[in-house]
């Protein structure tokens, strides 16, 4: 009887091993059937968005930054206009002053006595404009606010250049050029209201018999050297706003093991 019970618990071994070693080779052969059906697959496409950079537009870019520091170098000196010995800028005025001095000149020859000249120096003193004045506070505001959109006109500029979005683009685009016309406008007015005050200066401070010459200075000059760039920039914005800056590349990916169907 225990020789009959040993083997059949022998039987039942060797079925069960049996068993597992078959239940291993499907096992590997699902994992092996699973790899090449991962590495057999169709290959995948990529779509990636590309900037494309736009010459003029980077250049209207550059532009419009040195027409803003001309601007601000402009409104910031006190050379926009002379009349006789004074010097009008847009917050401050200076005043050219002859003063006399005494000076003792000692001669090579110590046989001649020693002479007195009166040499004529000029003594310059700046202060601040009549702000009271709504004429002079209007040119000021006007100037302050040419700034101001210039500022916004290139930053919005700068933004549609690095903006991956189309639509983004445009708005940015249309929104500098109108800033920057804004801007043209406002500086331009300032100009013209300063000159008129002059004038008005001038009328008054000295009579018709004595007229006095107006004179541009070189703060003047550099404003409008401004304006005349930012111009420029607004028709390179316009010249090329329909152009393309956003490409869309196709990738494609192959699998290393991946056999086209015949």
């Amino acid at each position: 009887m225990e020789n009959g019970e040993d083997e059949e618990d022998e039987d039942n071994l060797s079925e069960t091993s049996f068993y597992q070693t078959h239940l291993q080779t499907v096992q590997l052969r699902s994992k092996l059937g699973n790899q090449q059906q991962n590495s057999s697959r169709a290959p995948t496409m990529t779509i990636d968005v590309v900037r494309v950079n736009r010459p003029l537009k980077i250049l209207g870019l550059l532009l419009s930054f040195l027409s803003l520091l001309l601007f601000i170098i402009g409104s910031m000196s006190t050379s926009w206009i002379n009349i006789h010995f004074k010097t009008i800028g847009l917050f401050q005025q200076c005043h050219s002053i002859i003063k006399q001095m005494n000076n003792i000149q000692l001669s090579m020859n110590i046989q001649y006595n020693n002479q007195i000249n009166q040499i004529n120096a000029v003594e310059r003193i700046c202060h601040l404009r009549d702000l009271s004045n709504i004429q002079v506070l209007g040119t000021i505001i006007l100037d302050l606010s040419a700034l101001f959109f210039t500022i916004l006109g290139s930053s919005f500029l700068l933004s549609g250049i690095f903006s991956l979005n189309i639509k983004h683009k445009r708005s940015f685009y249309y929104t500098s050029i109108v800033l920057h016309i804004i801007s043209c406008i406002l500086i331009l007015s300032a100009l013209i209201l300063l000159v008129i005050q002059c004038i008005n200066e001038v009328k008054k401070d000295f009579p018709s018999e004595n007229k006095s010459i107006i004179t541009v200075g070189w703060s003047l000059i550099l404003i409008c050297c401004g304006i005349v760039i930012l111009s420029i920039t607004v028709c390179l914005v316009l010249f090329d706003k329909g152009g393309e800056e956003i490409e869309y590349r196709e990738t494609i990916h192959r699998s290393l093991n991946f056999v086209e169907e015949s």
